[in-house]
């Protein structure tokens, strides 16, 4: 009798009924993207100063999916 309670109350607990859950509300009105600061001419001296920095940088491109 408590064997069959236990496994009710710990099966119920472990398996709830998701049914009526619902994601969170999004929120109101678009979300602006925070500005990224890019300072094109400290990536360049970067990648100037280090071939393995470019030749990774060029491989990610070049397997990042194309936009069309």
């Amino acid at each position: 009798m408590n064997a069959q309670k236990f496994e009710d109350a710990f099966y119920a607990s472990a398996n709830p009924d998701l049914r009526t859950v619902r994601p969170p509300a999004k929120p109101q009105g678009p979300k602006e993207p925070e500005s990224v600061s890019l300072d094109l001419e400290a990536l360049v001296e970067q990648l100037r100063k280090s071939p393995e920095l470019a030749n990774t940088l060029a491989a990610l491109l070049a397997a990042a999916p194309s936009e069309k």
